[in-house]
């Protein structure tokens, strides 16, 4: 026999999400009710849990399937990319510390891509990042994270950045 709670009853009966309490009205300890109590709730955490994992999966193939676009696309047509998780192809320009207005410590990394003409300047993206493998200046790279056209980011507001993912360094054969 199960007994419910008196407290978790209410007016209208036996609530269903009452604690159930595992004795008998002999005051034994039911293993058998227990037992079973015990095998639904680990079946249905597991089916939660590989819902989940699997949500995480196929989330992250998606993301690292992603082709990258040029930093030159990028801000070219910024409201298409306003907001995307993307992969973004570039070069070092500089790489700095920065500290946000609560103290927490990240990385400025700016990075561009090839200029169109000789006398033209270098489009370029502003990267933050918590961590980042080392990086030399002339590096090319391939960052994935959330591309945002204006934003605040560290308690300030900046224009054509991103919120780096992962920062992958490309080695060139």
């Amino acid at each position: 026999m199960v007994a419910h709670l008196p407290w978790a009853q209410g007016v209208g009966g036996s609530s269903p999400l009452a604690p159930i309490i595992f004795y008998s009205i002999s005051g034994h300890f039911n293993h058998v009710l227990f037992k079973a109590q015990l095998v639904k709730s680990l079946k249905i955490f597991l089916v939660v849990l590989l819902v989940d994992i699997g949500l995480l999966a196929a989330e992250s193939i998606a993301k690292e399937s992603l082709n990258p676009v040029s930093v030159k696309t990028i801000r070219l047509t910024p409201d298409a990319y306003d907001g995307k998780t993307l992969k973004v192809s570039g070069q070092v320009r500089s790489v700095t510390p920065g500290r946000g207005k609560r103290g927490s410590e990240f990385l400025i990394v700016v990075i561009e891509g090839p200029p169109s003409k000789t006398d033209e300047t270098s489009p370029e993206l502003t990267v933050f990042s918590y961590f980042a493998p080392p990086l030399k200046v002339g590096t090319p790279v391939i960052v994935l994270g959330v591309y945002h056209k204006s934003g605040r980011w560290a308690g300030s507001d900046h224009d054509h950045f991103i919120e780096a993912i992962k920062i992958t360094p490309v080695e060139l054969n």
